[in-house]
């Protein structure tokens, strides 16, 4: 018998020797791994022939997914926005903030600007201020309030 396809984080634990249940040790739900599925009321939910939910949400074409089951008589609108509470989760995680620091960053743009040595000098002297004010902070941890009072300046 083929496994369930869950998330890395999911924990299951199978009932029995023929693997026809399973209990979630996260939540200690019983989930019916054999169940057919019968209808699909929604993307990514598919009702069982127990009349459970299987509601699966992923990431990207072979990202990351989870799945859980809710119970009969749920509320389609419970079970896509467990879905759209996860999709949100599984975002955030693929968030990398920038590295480095403003001040490792002005060389490389000055660079950039090798062909305009007037908009080159004119720079350098506009980021120096900004240097004094930011240079060893990494730049994710620079706020937009912070930008707008050095542009005031």
């Amino acid at each position: 018998m083929e496994r369930p396809t869950r998330a890395t984080d999911d924990r299951v634990r199978y009932d029995g020797a023929d693997r026809t249940a399973a209990i979630r040790i996260d939540t200690g739900q019983v989930v019916d791994v054999s169940a057919k599925i019968i209808a699909k009321p929604a993307p990514g939910v598919y009702q069982m022939e127990t009349g459970a939910f299987r509601v699966r949400v992923s990431i990207g074409k072979r990202g990351v997914s989870r799945e859980t089951t809710f119970p009969k008589r749920t509320a389609l609108r419970k079970m896509t926005d467990w879905q759209t509470t996860q999709r949100a989760a599984l975002l955030r995680q693929r968030l990398v903030p920038a590295t480095g620091t403003l001040q490792a960053d002005i060389p490389r743009y000055l660079d950039t600007l090798a062909n305009n040595p007037e908009t080159k000098k004119d720079r350098k002297r506009e980021l120096a201020h900004w240097v004094a004010r930011f240079g060893g902070r990494r730049r994710h941890t620079i706020t937009r309030d912070e930008i707008r009072q050095q542009i005031k300046q």
